[in-house]
């Protein structure tokens, strides 16, 4: 036996032993001995990202919380959660939660869903002060095959003042689209990609829709964003040809967003211009080279085609301004894209 391998083998024994996180190794061939030798990467993390969401006017609807990893494992991770009250308060303004999530070998970003309740149901009095926003804490409470990095989450919840301080008209809005893209137009099959990869955009989107024939009707908003799609790309194989592989892309944040719609025919334009102070969580994985995964990491969310809405033709709206109701637009690839305004606040 190789003295490397020996001090490798005894690493292995010991030194390791008092990490309760999972360590990744990866083999190499030493330029000496030409024996493969074990590299300990960094042991796997798990964090959990803060999200934002509109009170409704009733019923409930659902937020979802991003959970992901520091790296893919080959072992299931498996994720505890629950629910804690902030500023809101659990049967008033959202629905307690627990459970747990496992994410499977080569799994990097995970969704918990919470339910938020709608201001009919929560507000008995309707003379009652509505506070701007509130928030709910979304805890980690246990982790197995790795290491808490981030446990404590928050979710701000913004309820609609009933006479809103903004100049122009105001809509709620939910902007999704569910399908695959591709650099290279390889189909998801081809891929190893997902189908129907999502990505929503949800939040108040404000304009003056009082202008001229001939203008476009511009709205602006600050949205909450959420990624979750693989993009189909190619990296170069030893033999010299290129084959097809996959990028995942996971994503949560606030981003500015800018809506038009066009005075002819043509329906609108959606565009991401920039995110905000909190930030933009992303996670980028996938099967590519690590030096296209890094790339694309850069990219998100105001780059990259991955976001879907950093620039994109909204053909679908055809009347002047934007009126409540669901708008919606299937490409010739069966991807789906909706535009559906839930309620004009003002």
């Amino acid at each position: 036996m190789s003295l490397v391998v020996f001090i490798t083998f005894l690493i292995l024994l010991t030194g390791f032993k008092k990490n309760t996180g999972q360590q990744n190794i990866a083999l190499k061939k030493s330029p000496d001995t030409n024996n493969y030798v074990g590299i300990f990467t960094e042991p796997v993390k798990v964090s959990i990202a803060g999200t934002t969401a509109i009170k409704g006017d009733k019923g409930q609807r659902p937020v979802k919380v991003m959970v992901y990893l520091s790296q893919a494992t080959t072992k299931p991770v498996t994720v505890k959660y629950s629910t804690e009250n902030g500023s809101a308060k659990a049967g008033a303004d959202y629905v307690a939660t627990s459970g747990s999530i496992t994410f499977e070998p080569g799994e990097i970003t995970k969704w918990i869903t919470v339910s938020i309740i709608g201001e009919v149901a929560a507000e008995a009095d309707g003379d009652a002060a509505i506070v701007g926003e509130v928030n709910v804490q979304v805890i980690i409470r246990e982790v197995r095959n790795a290491i808490l990095e981030n446990g404590t989450a928050t979710i701000t919840i913004i309820n609609i003042p009933r006479e809103p301080r903004i100049s122009g008209a105001v809509y709620e809005v939910i902007i999704s689209f569910t399908g695959h893209t591709s650099l290279f137009g390889g189909t998801a099959e081809e891929c190893g990609t997902r189908p129907n990869g999502i990505v929503v955009l949800s939040g108040l989107l404000e304009g003056r829709e009082n202008v001229a024939s001939n203008d476009d009707v511009i709205y602006t908003g600050t949205l909450q964003m959420i990624v979750e799609i693989d993009i189909c790309s190619a990296k170069r194989q030893a033999n010299g040809e290129d084959a097809l592989c996959s990028i995942t892309v996971g994503g949560s944040g606030l981003v500015k967003t800018t809506l038009e719609i066009y005075p002819d025919s043509r329906g609108g334009y959606i565009q991401i211009k920039d995110t905000t102070s909190r930030g933009f969580t992303k996670n980028v994985g996938g099967t590519c080279d690590p030096e296209q995964t890094d790339e694309e990491r850069k990219m998100v969310p105001l780059k990259t085609i991955a976001s879907i809405f950093n620039g994109k033709e909204l053909p679908m709206l055809l009347r002047r301004t934007l009126h409540k109701g669901i708008y919606q637009e299937t490409d010739d690839q069966g991807n789906i894209t909706v535009v559906e305004v839930l309620r004009k606040i003002r």
